[in-house]
Formats: C-alpha cells, sequence, structure tokens
C-alpha cells in the first residue's frame, strides 16, 4: 500500500514516486545556496543528488588524522614537513570545495575550526620542546591561548553552542603562522615569532569584540 507522509500530501506527492523524489532533490539543492541555479537544475534533470556533498567535510577530517600521524614523525624531519604541509594544504583546499559545491555548513565550520586547533596544539606539541624560546615569548604564547580560550567559553555562554569565527584577522594569523616553522632555517626566531605573536593577539583580541557585538558567520577558512 502506498504511505503519504505529511509533506507528500501536503503537495499531492505520493511517497517513493518520481515526482516525490524529484522534490525531495530540488528541497536538498535548496540547502545549498553557494551552488548555481543552472547547476542545480541540471544535477535535478539528470536525476542526481547534490555532487561532493561530503567531500570537503572528508577533507578536513583527514587534517585531523594528519595531525595525529604528526606526533609520532620527528621535529623537522622530511616527514614532518611532508605532513606539515599536506595538512596546510588541505586547510586551504576544503574551504574552496565547500564553496565550489555550495555545501558550507554550519557543521563543516565548526568541524574546520576544530581541525585547525588539532593542528595548531600538535604543532606546538611537536615544535616547543626542540626550540630555545625564550620565557617572554613563552609567557606570550600563554597569553594569546587564555584569550582564545576565553573566547570560546564566551562564545557558548552566549550562543549555547561552539561559535568558530573565521575573520580576516584570524585567517592571516592561521597563515602567518603556518609559515613559522618554514621560515626557521632563515629568519631569528625571535624576530619571526614576535611578527606571528603580534598578529595573533590582535586576531584574537578581535575575535572577542566579534563575539560580544553579533553571532559571526559560519564559513570555512
Amino acid at each position: 500500500r502506498l504511505r503519504l507522509c505529511a509533506y507528500s500530501r501536503k503537495q499531492g506527492c505520493v511517497y517513493g514516486s518520481p515526482e516525490r523524489r524529484k522534490r525531495d532533490r530540488c528541497q536538498e539543492a535548496a540547502q545549498y545556496p553557494g551552488a548555481k541555479p543552472a547547476v542545480i537544475r541540471s544535477w535535478i534533470r539528470k536525476g542526481k543528488g547534490i555532487p561532493g556533498k561530503k567531500m570537503a567535510n572528508i577533507i578536513t577530517g583527514t587534517r585531523i588524522a594528519v595531525s595525529a600521524f604528526l606526533l609520532f614523525c620527528p621535529a623537522f624531519s622530511p616527514a614532518f614537513f611532508m605532513l606539515y604541509i599536506a595538512a596546510g594544504a588541505s586547510d586551504m583546499i576544503d574551504g574552496a570545495v565547500a564553496r565550489k559545491t555550495g555545501t558550507v555548513s554550519e557543521f563543516g565550520s565548526r568541524l574546520d575550526t576544530i581541525a585547525d586547533i588539532v593542528f595548531v596544539a600538535v604543532c606546538l606539541i611537536k615544535v616547543l620542546p626542540v626550540l630555545g624560546i625564550p620565557a617572554w615569548l613563552r609567557i606570550w604564547i600563554a597569553i594569546i591561548a587564555s584569550i582564545k580560550a576565553a573566547n570560546i567559553a564566551a562564545g557558548y555562554i552566549r550562543q549555547k553552542a561552539f561559535i568558530p569565527v573565521h575573520s580576516t584577522m584570524n585567517k592571516v594569523a592561521g597563515g602567518l603562522l603556518f609559515v613559522f616553522p618554514l621560515t626557521l632555517a632563515f629568519i631569528d626566531l625571535r624576530y619571526s615569532a614576535a611578527v606571528v605573536c603580534t598578529v595573533a593577539t590582535a586576531a584574537a583580541i578581535q575575535e572577542g569584540h566579534l563575539l560580544k557585538k553579533t553571532t559571526p558567520q559560519l564559513g570555512r577558512e
């Protein structure tokens, strides 16, 4: 016996029928506003779903896995740099894939932020012990970490959810932090670290201001 769901009865569309499946695909496409209308119509006309729906999240998840492998590589070894660059490349690719396929989502944005936190934490664990970091720089890093932690807590208290902030300053700070280990061979640690920490501090302060002012726009970096 044919069953009718509430949506099907409202639309006069039998559950499991081609018309219902087409309507479902239309609803699915409406969830991805980044995709071009002509492309969406092509997907529906060919009877296909949204291609690459999970690709961006898979790339982001790969960054978490690569970060875990970094823990077992000696710092600054060839294997370490290969995995390090691969993780950084995934951070640049996942956002582009999400926007290209129109699959930008709240879950993807939060997963991207979690992957960034894991990657940065692993790199600090591996790099800090082998570098002669002065005490003033360690204190500065601790202050930045404290501000970031306070921002996360404040965002959760205000919105009752984990709120990622992908501001321009955060992107610049992330880019400088990624390049930092690659410059240690020809730039003095004190100068390069001071630049990175200055930008990271400004980004953390701006992040707190944005969280207080309004709910930031979600999106991958």
